[in-house]
């Protein structure tokens, strides 16, 4: 026995230590396993510079700087609504104490105490809203810090395709460290505000706190931008650092207020100038240096102006001129130096815009950029200092890339155009239905549109008369019905008179078109001869032009004198000679489901806003308002039938039904054209299900309407109802097998 249990020990000891060698080989080989890795990852690290940490060391500072003073301010906040409870308690017992006589006697001093609470309140809430701003900045650079390391980490070596476009992310984070600097200029003061619980008794340095928390606005949407879009351009970074120019600027300012310092004098950063010059603003960084170094509103108006020129990266002009502290659209016109009565806004945009169900929407930022190319800023008033002469100006003319600045009266020519139906054709015609005749129509009726173009504010839609005559030229009979309604729109004195176009017989088609052109000019004269006397300037809105025919045939002079400016909405804009552009785009998500619930009749915070659906329905659409708009009416008349719910999740399916319809017709091989998204979505609505299966009851019945009812395209006889009513329901008897199957 006694030898069978040493067996059995010296067998257990052996077992035992075997798996203590196994468990020591198997933490070896993972050790070995997990070493080798790391040294693949650093080989890969060396040899991929991107591969490293790119969160840089500088927003890493920002970031912590920005969450620090949130984490104070917080613990601040908390010990102060402790205080001012146990306050509030010991003056309730105490008043219980006092005596009504008392307690009259000392209202007024409640009175104070509760406008010294609010006005403390007020202060926190402002301080809170800023770091808030700057919170939501941070995490905009944090999204775009990890998308770089994402990319960089998933990168393959041999990838030819980029989803993410590196060098903008970088350029948006290289700017890191002057935001820090900014945020440092500031936040010791804000500190000092909050905890020692200091009123902002000087308006002016709320008033620098507010601008301050507008231009971290500006600068989170910028950075979002590029985010989304993944682009940086020269004018995407110009407007980037010219909005953090301003921000080092005001939060210095806004320093000197709080310590009753003298205002510093400021000169522009080296990043400024460097990005001003590789952007061809040169010669606005000569007049920055010159003027805008001793006057502090004459270099806020100038870096303005240079942000107004950014294209799609300019923020809303009313933005910025919050923000920069300045007076709107000139300082002449705010100075209320008077420019004479305004005109009146043209019949046309007034129908326009009436036809719109609800307010229209803003699209603040397309309108500020036409305002800031048709009204001169303060900036133009400065420019007879330093341009050799009264017709030049320093900011030159580029016709290349169609960015004028110059603010001569008369003769510039702006076009709202639309983004190409096809990026990669220089060519391409325009997306339409996007909205160009409704932003000519809100510029016309802008009250400072008006005041600025006292001589009158004139409508031609040149767009009907090419539908008239079929080759898009001009004939001299509908030319001069065109000029009789500039004169009837002016409301002239006189009536030029026009010479007759006599027809010869056999007379050659191009001897008559130079003839007809030759009769054209002299009637364009005699209507420029009437405005001769007539002061102001007269803004020309030309609706549907195609050539520059139309564009010249209204280009009014006496002599040298150019007489009218003119806007035109055109999807030719690559073939007009024009001075600026404005290119409208798609809609925003948020402006999609505006008008969707405007269309439909909801008020725009009905729940149905923020559901699935509709925001599916938006992106189906394609962001289109023209589409957005027919689906909007199609979802109200749905919601009397279905009901809300129901109503959203069957235009929901019908939409995407539409939107398969159009990608089967584009893969099929005997199908030349790919499909039209709003003749599908308009199709798809006017198709109603009996007994599951679609009908074409409806689309019969509009082409009878049509071909009964319309003889020309403004001409609708009178018609009884009784006998249209007796005409579609014979139609529906007798076509049944058509429309219902059977």
């Amino acid at each position: 026995r006694s030898k069978k249990e040493g067996r059995e020990e010296s067998l257990s000891k052996l077992k035992s230590k075997r798996k203590s060698r196994s468990k020591k080989e198997r933490e070896s080989s993972k050790a070995k396993k997990k070493k080798k890795r790391r040294s693949k990852s650093r080989k890969n690290s060396k040899a991929s510079p991107l591969r490293k940490r790119l969160r840089s060391e500088a927003l890493e500072n920002f970031v912590s700087n920005v969450r620090d003073t949130q984490n104070i301010l917080c613990k601040s906040s908390s010990q102060a609504n402790r205080t001012s409870r146990t306050k509030m308690l010991s003056l309730s017992g105490h008043d219980q104490r006092k005596t009504v006589r008392g307690l009259v006697a000392n209202e007024s001093d409640s009175e104070n105490e509760r406008k010294r609470a609010e006005a403390e309140l007020e202060r926190r809430n402002l301080i809170n809203v800023t770091i808030q701003s700057f919170d939501d900045l941070v995490v905009a650079l944090v999204r775009c810090s990890d998308e770089l390391e994402l990319s960089a980490t998933f990168r393959k070596k041999d990838s030819a395709k980029k989803i993410t476009n590196v060098d903008a992310l970088r350029g948006i984070l290289s700017y890191t460290a002057s935001l820090n600097t900014a945020f440092g200029e500031i936040k010791p003061v804000l500190l000092t505000l909050y905890d020692e619980g200091e009123a902002m008794e000087n308006t002016k340095e709320g008033d620098c706190l507010q601008r301050i928390n507008d231009l971290v606005q500006m600068l989170k949407t910028t950075v979002q931008s590029v985010s989304d879009t993944q682009e940086w351009t020269a004018l995407a970074e110009t407007c980037f650092v010219s909005l953090i120019e301003i921000l080092q600027l005001t939060s210095v300012e806004f320093k000197c207020v709080h310590e009753e310092l003298p205002e510093e004098e400021w000169v522009s950063t080296p990043q400024l100038q460097r990005v001003w010059t590789a952007s061809n603003h040169g010669d606005h960084l000569k007049l920055l240096e010159t003027e805008g170094s001793e006057d502090r509103q004459m270099f806020l108006l100038i870096v303005s102006e240079v942000i107004s020129q950014t294209e799609k990266w300019a923020p809303p002009w009313d933005d910025v001129k919050h923000a920069f502290s300045l007076s709107p659209y000139g300082s002449d016109f705010d100075a209320g130096r008077s420019y004479g009565p305004a005109a009146d806004v043209p019949m046309a945009a007034i129908e326009l815009l009436d036809k719109i169900k609800g307010e229209p929407l803003p699209r603040a930022g397309l309108v500020a950029r036409v305002l800031r190319k048709l009204i001169p800023s303060s900036t133009d008033d400065l420019l007879s200092l330093v341009t050799p002469s009264d017709d030049q100006s320093i900011f030159t003319t580029d016709t290349s890339s169609r960015a004028s600045t110059t603010r001569q009266r008369g003769g510039n020519v702006i076009a709202i155009s639309s983004i190409p139906e096809k990026t990669d054709d220089p060519n391409a015609l325009g997306v339409g239905g996007v909205g160009k005749t409704i932003l000519a129509a809100l510029i016309a009726s802008k009250e400072e549109v008006r005041r600025q173009y006292t001589g009158g504010v004139v409508w031609l839609n040149v767009g009907n008369r090419e539908r008239a005559n079929g080759n898009g030229g001009w004939k001299y009979e509908s030319y001069c019905t065109f000029l009789l309604s500039v004169c009837r729109q002016l409301k002239l004195r006189e009536r030029p008179t026009f010479a007759r176009m006599i027809r010869i017989p056999g007379e050659i088609d191009t001897a008559r078109e130079r003839r007809e052109q030759l009769l054209m000019a002299e009637a364009r004269d005699a209507v420029s001869g009437l405005f001769r006397g007539r002061r102001g300037t007269v803004l020309l809105i030309l609706d549907g032009v195609s050539k520059n025919q139309d564009i010249d045939l209204f280009r009014f002079r006496w002599g040298r004198k150019k007489l009218c400016d003119i806007v035109v909405t055109t999807r030719y804009d690559s073939m007009l000679m024009v001075n600026d552009t404005i290119e409208v785009d798609l809609l925003s998500m948020d402006e999609g489901l505006q008008l969707l619930m405007a269309e439909s009749d909801s008020p725009p915070d009905h729940v149905m806003a923020s559901s699935i659906e509709a925001k599916s329905i938006v992106r189906e659409c394609a962001n289109h308002p023209l589409a957005i708009k027919y689906v909007g009416r199609w979802l109200g008349l749905k919601h009397a039938t279905a009901g809300v719910i129901n109503s959203v999740e069957e235009i929901h399916e019908d939409v995407a039904t539409a939107l398969e319809r159009i990608s089967a017709a584009t893969v099929s091989s005997d199908y030349q054209d790919s499909g039209d998204m709003l003749f599908e979505i308009v199709g798809q609505s006017l198709s109603p299900a009996v007994d599951g299966e679609p009908t074409q009851a409806i689309k019969l019945c509009f082409a009878a309407f049509v071909l009964v009812f319309c003889k020309g395209v403004d001409v609708l006889p009178s018609i009884p109802f009784e006998a249209a009513n007796m005409l579609f329901e014979k139609l529906l008897k007798v076509e049944a097998q058509y429309l219902f199957g059977q």
